[in-house]
């Protein structure tokens, strides 16, 4: 179980610190209460992606040997009622204190989020396995998002460079999420997940995200010197 915290929860997720200082830097919030709330609710929202898309592959998990980690509940670790009982709690908190940040705007944005990560991995509508929207709901949910959140707090001070670090990380998520699918290829094509890579290969894929990467920061520098 530590190994799995560590790799899935604090290792996949250590791009996270730099997510949210843009999206200080962008939104010039500055209240260190805000900040920590909302990074706080932002952190959670991405555990719960990563813990239902567990959840979700705990079967395809199984059967590969070449996983990064092992999944808990691919092995019973933790039973799937604990699973969704974790779920549930962290959403609980994170939707309470959206609202008590900025009312109903803010928990629309995080329900957003947590509709777009159960989509992502849900079965029946696996957005993962649908070429380009695989790109685009990943993207939303562990960087477009983030830096919305922030964006539509009551304190936040928007401008076009609050624009060019949304369209920034955007890419830069999209970059992540290409690289991801070229490193999954094989265990991806033997799950029959019908992804962005499949499509257009594997080489053609590594490509792409290090162009989308390069663009993506390029950008947020723009918007953050601007």
């Amino acid at each position: 179980m530590q190994e799995y915290f560590y790799k899935r929860l604090v290792k996949d997720l250590s791009s996270f610190p730099a997510l949210i200082v843009a999206a200080i830097l962008a939104t010039k919030i500055y209240s260190l209460k805000i900040i920590i709330l909302a990074a706080l609710v932002n952190y959670l929202l991405m555990i719960v992606a990563f813990i239902y898309n567990d959840i979700e592959d705990r079967i395809e998990d199984k059967k590969s040997h070449e996983k990064r980690f092992k999944n808990p509940f691919s092995f019973h670790v933790l039973s799937l009622n604990q699973g969704y009982l974790i779920i549930a709690l962290i959403s609980l908190v994170s939707l309470i204190i959206s609202y008590r940040l900025g009312g109903t705007k803010l928990l629309f944005i995080a329900l957003s989020n947590l509709l777009v990560s159960v989509l992502y991995s849900y079965k029946k509508f696996r957005l993962k396995s649908v070429p380009l929207i695989d790109l685009l709901s990943h993207s939303y949910m562990l960087a477009s998002v983030q830096i919305l959140y922030f964006m539509s707090l009551p304190q936040a001070i928007n401008s076009t460079n609050t624009l060019l670090v949304l369209l920034g990380v955007t890419a830069i998520s999209i970059g992540g999420s290409l690289y991801n699918q070229q490193r999954d290829y094989e265990d991806d094509q033997k799950a029959s997940i019908k992804n962005t890579a499949s499509i257009i290969g594997k080489k053609l894929t590594f490509k792409l995200a290090k162009l989308t990467y390069l663009s993506g920061f390029l950008i947020v520098i723009l918007g953050l010197i601007k």
